[in-house]
């Protein structure tokens, strides 16, 4: 994992997603990057044309204000391991989840925030189109409760497809270095039909 992505929003866990992803890129010696997301106005040519220059040009700043905002609590998350880690800024307008997908795609691994349902911000499905549109790993960091460390207790929930093959080898560098890992399989059916072997769970 040598470059993961953070989404930086107006979110209340933002500042802890940005320190976890800190921890990440300082332990794998890794790029990280801030990506901050403005929301620009999916309106036809049509309806735009009827709007006078100076209501876009608001609102346009309002995006950019919004930026300059999450920027200064970047920098200021960042902090004394600004020296230690390479980081770079981006904000970029456009739909959240489509642009982030984009930029999560040229990544090792995308953290971002599950979607608080009192406190939404964005699209309120961004973790689920960001997983299924870019096809790179993807850490999810819950909205309620505090987490000053991740990946030391793990689990695996296998059942022995495809898709478990794949996020459990995009996640061995985190694997590796938990301090124990448990593998949880439900109702599994033994044989090489259903994936498992003779013991279902034995194999991984």
């Amino acid at each position: 994992m040598k470059d993961l992505l953070v989404v930086v929003d107006e979110s209340p866990g933002s500042a802890q997603r940005i320190d976890l992803a800190v921890q990440l890129a300082s332990a794998f010696g890794a790029h990280l990057t801030g990506l901050c997301v403005s929301e620009t106005a999916e309106l036809r040519p049509s309806i735009l044309a009827q709007f006078p220059p100076e209501v876009l040009d608001m609102l346009s700043r309002v995006g950019h204000e919004n930026a300059d905002r999450l920027k200064v609590v970047w920098d200021g998350r960042l902090g004394a391991a600004a020296a230690d880690v390479s980081t770079e800024w981006r904000a970029v307008e456009g739909d959240s989840a489509e642009v982030t997908s984009v930029h999560a795609r040229y990544a090792d691994l995308t953290v971002l925030g599950q979607v608080d349902p009192d406190n939404p911000t964005g699209a309120s499905d961004l973790p689920e189109q960001v997983i299924l549109g870019s096809g790179r790993p993807v850490i999810v960091v819950p909205y309620a409760g505090t987490f000053k460390t991740m990946g030391q207790h793990v689990m695996v929930a296998w059942n022995a497809s495809r898709e478990a093959t794949r996020a459990v080898n995009d996640a061995l560098p985190i694997l590796e270095r938990a301090a124990r890992v448990r593998v949880v399989s439900v109702n599994p059916e033994d044989g090489t039909s259903w994936g498992h072997g003779d013991v279902p769970g034995a194999d991984i």
